[in-house]
């Protein structure tokens, strides 16, 4: 038989539950990207979960996404956070994603939410060096809140004027959360790497904020191009708000150890760039948290070291 065949690429258990799995009627082949539950080639019912047509490696589509929320009674006001995000042409494709069991978004959305609604903001900063009051830290998921607008500074306009973005898909930090004398940005990440990616237009971010950076050429020869808009997205909202800016780079624990030193020779001293782990923010803020990474899972194993 073919070893490229369906039948001999078809999983023999779950991995969550490990018990049987089902072939969908209708679903994509195996190896054919799977964008929903429906188009998951195997399935199993007991969990409600599809296994995406990635062989040999695959991760898995949840059959309703709101069964990945830590907290169930938020997925309203998630919903309304992403119809809000910065990013409008973005926003149908965030809303898909957060049912795949590698979201970024949705493993953001329950650590930070969680830390918003038990005022604990102020713990995360003070990893980063900023000590300030609980009451003075506002949080922005993808560029909104809905308790609070950004204030001051109609960020969509800004980045279209600043960096010639399209109006319809100007860039959204993951998170920002912004104190009375610092503005931190957050690049969070879930088993992926920053990736290198040099062909990229990094002129158009370094030029209008230059002196946060390097010399052109280091930045573009370095290719952390994610890492260099949210440098320049925060530089230009900290010199219009007269604050100091900090770029966070969230990983787990043993994930790009050395890119502080890698994207450090991008940038000037006027910011702050920092690596941060998920572990290290559970830690620093409360043990029901650690108790959530605990049980999170990639590729259908642990995610996070335990404690």
């Amino acid at each position: 038989m073919d070893s490229n065949s369906p039948s001999t690429n078809l999983l023999t258990q779950c991995p969550l539950c490990h018990g049987p799995l089902h072939v969908q009627p209708g679903a994509k082949g195996v190896r054919e990207k799977a964008e929903n539950y429906a188009d998951c080639h195997q399935a199993c019912a007991a969990c409600a979960i599809g296994l995406t047509n990635a062989r040999p490696n695959p991760t898995f589509i949840r059959k309703d996404w709101r069964a990945g929320l830590w907290r169930t009674e938020t997925a309203s006001r998630l919903e309304h956070i992403v119809e809000h995000s910065l990013n409008r042409r973005s926003r149908a494709k965030k809303a898909i994603r957060l049912a795949y069991e590698r979201s970024e978004d949705m493993l953001t959305w329950n650590v930070f939410s969680y830390l918003e609604d038990a005022g604990l903001l102020a713990e995360i900063l003070k990893t980063v060096g900023v000590d300030t009051p609980p009451r003075d830290v506002q949080i922005y998921y993808w560029g909104a809140n809905d308790r609070y607008s950004f204030p001051g500074i109609p960020l969509n306009q800004l980045f279209v004027e600043t960096f010639c973005e399209k109006p319809s898909s100007v860039s959204e930090p993951d998170v920002m959360l912004l104190g009375t004398r610092q503005l931190t940005i957050i690049e969070a990440k879930l088993g992926s790497t920053n990736p290198v990616q040099k062909e990229k237009p990094f002129a158009k971010y370094v030029r209008p904020v230059s002196r946060w950076f390097r010399e052109l050429p280091t930045v573009q020869t370095g290719g952390y191009y994610e890492l260099t808009r949210n440098w320049a997205i925060g530089a230009l909202i900290a010199e219009r708000l007269g604050i100091s800016f900090a770029l966070v780079n969230l990983v787990r624990e043993g994930e790009e150890l050395g890119i502080e030193t890698a994207f450090g020779r991008a940038i000037s001293s006027l910011g702050n760039f920092r690596r941060l782990t998920w572990e290290k923010i559970a830690d620093a803020a409360d043990p029901i948290l650690r108790g959530y990474l605990a049980r999170q899972t990639l590729y259908g194993n642990l995610a996070f070291a335990r404690r």
